[in-house]
């Protein structure tokens, strides 16, 4: 498995965990909404707030690591050195 594998699979529960909104929001009624509405809405912020962390973990590992990263230029310049070598 791969660290952009991984990525993908906590998008994926993310949505998931999104989907669930609208039945949670519906299925608190009366007293119980006043406890369960708070909890759902710190819920959406909190996966909100999660999913920007995961934005900003893809960008940062696609320009570190990515097929134009600076681990590939770190490579290629490298290589180049190796080639030079007589």
């Amino acid at each position: 498995m791969t660290i952009m594998g991984i990525l993908n699979a906590f998008e994926e529960s993310n949505a998931h965990l999104q989907s669930l909104f609208k039945p949670l929001e519906e299925s608190f009624t009366g007293n119980a909404a006043s406890e369960g509405l708070p909890k759902v809405a710190q819920l959406k912020t909190d996966l909100a707030e999660f999913r920007t962390a995961l934005n900003t973990l893809r960008g940062a590992i696609e320009a570190t690591g990515g097929s134009a990263g600076t681990v590939k230029d770190t490579d290629m310049a490298q290589a180049a050195r190796f080639l030079a070598i007589q």
